[in-house]
């Protein structure tokens, strides 16, 4: 056990230095405002995107869902977004605005995007950044959409991410 106790303690070290950097989709600062404005995703399956923002202080948690056909529907204000903790415990989110669709053509395709935004307070985001989320569930248009997720420390590092100045 003595022989391995300092190879150990080098590769603490040395993996400690080399922590994965936080990785953004958008990453700025409101030239007005001087708000930093941050997002990382996370793809859950193809046509699934779950993401962490942050803009000033407000956080939120959102979710990309896109269509292979044209849709209509609205996604109303409180539309629940529900990510089930590794602990088993759930947390249960709800949109803040209205999602429209954005319908584009896509070669012989028409794909309709909606994109949901959730209220996400800080103690609700540290809960996610401390366990990740092992399951992400939300009800659109009333069909219920259930995602495991592969890493849930994805999730996490992800939260961790948004809390950091």
């Amino acid at each position: 056990m003595k022989n391995y106790l300092p190879g150990l303690l080098i590769f603490l070290c040395i993996g400690t230095g080399y922590a994965q950097k936080c990785k953004y989709q958008i990453d700025k600062v409101d030239a007005k405002t001087s708000e930093v404005e941050r997002r990382s995703d996370i793809k859950l399956q193809k046509d699934f995107t779950l993401n962490v923002a942050r803009k000033g202080e407000a956080m939120t948690v959102g979710l990309t869902i896109i269509y292979r056909s044209e849709q209509s529907f609205i996604v109303p204000v409180d539309a629940e977004l529900t990510l089930e903790l590794v602990d088993a415990s759930t947390l249960t989110l709800k949109t803040i605005a209205t999602s429209a669709p954005k319908i584009r053509p896509n070669g012989t395709q028409v794909m309709s995007t909606y994109k949901m935004h959730y209220a996400c307070s800080k103690a609700e985001m540290e809960q996610i950044a401390s366990q990740g989320a092992g399951a992400v569930r939300a009800t659109v248009n009333g069909k219920a959409h259930t995602f495991e997720v592969k890493k849930p420390a994805d999730i996490a590092a992800k939260a961790t991410c948004m809390l950091q100045q």
